[in-house]
């Protein structure tokens, strides 16, 4: 590696590191309004939807290539305009009807927007994939006031729990034909979705023990 290769890496890391840090400021955000609505739902209800929560933002090798792949020049611009998933925050609940009790608190959340909202729980993915996804378009305050995306992702723990195993399944599978174990993939989906319904009924069936 040459001096010059090396400041300029550098120099491209620190772009990345300027470039990040609002993203890691949305995500922040949203955290913390989920962690006060974990508390709110604690205190006045019996029954918290929220499970736990995951986050992460994007690497910059991550979103070079997907700008590559979808036939963009790669840099910090054109992630900017063309990437609304560089930040992304996951949201594990119990059961189904948590996730919308979750996605009505954040439309009451009046400072942020919501231009795309996917709901794959009502329309599953081919495979059997469930999960609700939203972006939130979310207010940054600096010098100024700027506006991040941040990809929701709601869930389920069984949802969860099947698209972890697809993962790994689906890698594996691509060392020849994924579309094999499509079929099957569904099915298990689908069980697994009825097993949730159940213990959900049970839930509410059992009474609420007062210490």
């Amino acid at each position: 590696m040459t001096p010059n290769t090396a400041v300029d890496m550098i120099a491209t890391l620190n772009d990345y590191d300027r470039f990040i840090q609002p993203y890691q400021a949305g995500i922040r955000e949203i955290n913390l309004r989920m962690d006060t609505l974990k508390n709110d739902f604690s205190n006045e209800f019996q029954h918290n939807p929220i499970h736990y929560i995951q986050t992460r933002v994007k690497t910059m090798k991550s979103i070079y290539g997907k700008l590559e792949r979808r036939g963009y020049e790669p840099n910090f611009e054109n992630a900017k305009n063309f990437l609304t998933d560089i930040a992304g925050i996951r949201i594990i609940c119990y059961y189904t009807k948590d996730i919308y009790t979750v996605i009505d608190a954040l439309h009451n959340m009046h400072d942020l927007e919501f231009p795309t909202e996917k709901n794959y729980i009502k329309t599953p993915k081919p495979n059997g994939y469930r999960s609700y996804h939203m972006i939130a378009v979310v207010p940054i305050h600096n010098i100024g006031t700027d506006y991040y995306p941040v990809e929701i992702q709601l869930r389920t723990l069984t949802m969860d729990t099947w698209a972890g195993m697809e993962h790994q399944i689906r890698y594996k599978a691509q060392l020849d034909n994924p579309d094999t174990v499509v079929d099957e993939l569904r099915e298990y989906a689908e069980l697994l979705n009825n097993i949730e319904e159940k213990m959900n009924r049970l839930y509410l069936r059992v009474p609420f023990h007062h210490n």
